[in-house]
């Protein structure tokens, strides 16, 4: 795709973010001697690729603006014109976030703030504007007055975010930063001398939500633009197989007629299919999944010391649940394989063949981060669409097993954390959370266990093969860690 036809992100905001500590996760980029860009500007980060070159289709640019604020007088054309560069670049969506000026009065502010919407949507018709919550502005190195700017932010907040909602439109949205924190973890963000203990740790954490909700808050818009959707599809629907047709206004995520039944190492899907039938009744525990689930208890295609690392981990938590454990994960599957996998009797032919104490289903990360499945899909699935692949997924178990108490673990942190295949599964796993509660399954949020407070992949919880590439499979801490979750539910069944 050339640079031109990618879609255009642009951030114009004050220099707030980058005043949040000495190194931001927002929008900053630094530029060494070389000319190379670092990692540290989160959405600089989660919309490039690891070259710095404008991936999947996206192309941001951080236009932020030292001390932006709107006009003490309150007017317009000194905002305006502060905005310009941004505008001209001509974005097809824009970030937003401009700080009111100290001497403002909530009213002015809001007054001004949709003067300048409405002149951006007049130049650029076509942008989507997302309007960001103003922050708290100054950085104040003493707690009462950061209390009182704290304070300040929020009635500004709510009477502009107010503003913008009555005047939502298709291409208008408001991202309200100001809710992502506590007043407390606010607090202890800005404030040099807070009572609360200012570490290096919890300013991680802190920065990781902020950059977190600003990514989730647009995240969904840009990936249709770069991967259209095809029609809404009813949930649950069954679909017959046939196998390599294209089953009409689906997602391939959701497909299980885009689905392959692999075989790794040969004779493995006979022999589940076998031991499913002689268990019947008497399995206990079923694990739906790829390559990670394979591994529990299977034979690993690469070497023994993936192997090693499950069972081993298996046998120290499962130990009572050897005999009665149907493990359906195979290496490489996507969510469509897995669709597939049950349409042709990985759950038995019909409903309640089992009843298994618990289900645990980790499924979809190579939807979009193996690059040698995506020619299945024609390319890797949009967050949506893998959202939607794994919600299928778990309704096809439901059906089969409506009594069993499913646990679906969200797709585990993988590589760097300033990278859009981790920022695509996480916005995936955050789509799927919200499904818990109405569709009645646990989900299992591993990723704070398995990162540090500003989202790096911990190195003891990987395989030491892959740290400096994938960093996709697991080693046996982080089984056992998995499993001493897991455990906890089945020990509830």
């Amino acid at each position: 795709m050339d640079a031109k036809e990618k879609i255009r992100i642009g951030y114009v905001g004050s220099s707030t973010y980058n005043q949040l500590t000495d190194g931001s996760r927002f929008c900053n980029k630094v530029i060494d001697s070389a000319g190379n860009h670092s990692q540290r500007g989160f959405l600089g980060g989660a919309l490039y690729n690891e070259n710095w070159e404008p991936s999947d289709g996206f192309c941001f640019q951080d236009f932020s603006v030292a001390g932006l604020t709107t006009a003490p007088d309150g007017k317009l054309e000194s905002t305006m014109e502060a905005l310009a560069p941004a505008l001209e670049w001509k974005p097809s969506i824009l970030l937003l976030q401009v700080n009111p000026h100290l001497d403002s009065q909530p009213e002015v502010y809001v007054q001004l703030m949709l003067q300048v919407i409405s002149a951006i949507q007049q130049q650029l018709p076509e942008c989507r504007l997302y309007v960001i919550s103003p922050l708290p502005a100054g950085i104040p190195k003493c707690g009462p007055v950061v209390e009182r700017s704290c304070e300040m932010a929020a009635s500004f907040n709510i009477a502009l975010k107010e503003a913008v909602e009555t005047a939502s439109g298709p291409k208008l949205s408001y991202i309200d930063l100001l809710a992502t924190l506590d007043e407390a973890e606010w607090l202890t963000l800005l404030s040099g001398t807070s009572v609360l203990a200012r570490t290096e740790a919890n300013l991680g954490s802190y920065q990781w939500k902020l950059a977190q909700g600003l990514l989730f808050g647009f995240f969904e818009d840009a990936e249709q633009l770069i991967y259209p959707d095809k029609a809404p599809t009813s949930s649950g629907t069954v679909i017959a197989v046939s196998p390599k047709a294209r089953t009409e206004g689906l997602p391939p995520s959701c497909d299980p007629n885009q689905g392959l039944i692999r075989d790794l190492p040969e004779g493995w899907w006979k022999t589940q299919l076998d031991t499913g039938a002689k268990l019947g009744k008497d399995c206990e525990l079923i694990f739906v999944g790829d390559s990670i689930t394979h591994w529990w208890t299977n034979q690993s295609h690469i070497d023994d010391t993936y192997t090693a690392a499950g069972k081993n981990a298996f046998h120290k938590f499962f130990g009572a649940y050897e005999n009665t454990t149907l493990n359906l994960g195979q290496a490489s599957d996507t969510t469509a394989d897995v669709l597939l996998r049950i349409r042709e009797g990985a759950l038995g032919v019909d409903p309640k063949t089992f009843n298994p104490k618990m289900i645990s289903i980790l499924i979809g990360t190579n939807n979009i981060g193996n690059p040698n499945l995506q020619k299945e899909f024609g390319g890797p699935d949009n967050s949506r669409q893998l959202a939607q692949g794994i919600v299928q997924v778990i309704l096809d178990v439901k059906r089969y097993c409506p009594d069993a108490k499913i646990v679906v673990t969200g797709v585990l942190p993988t590589r760097i954390p300033y990278d859009l295949t981790r920022s695509k599964l996480e916005y995936a796993n955050y789509l799927v959370s919200l499904q818990a509660e109405k569709l009645g399954f646990i989900y299992l949020d591993m990723a704070a266990k398995m990162t540090t407070a500003d989202g790096s992949t911990i190195a003891e919880f990987y395989n030491k093969a892959e740290w400096n590439a994938a960093r996709l499979h697991l080693c046996e801490a982080s089984y056992e860690l998995w499993a001493s979750q897991l455990v906890k539910f089945l020990d509830e069944a």
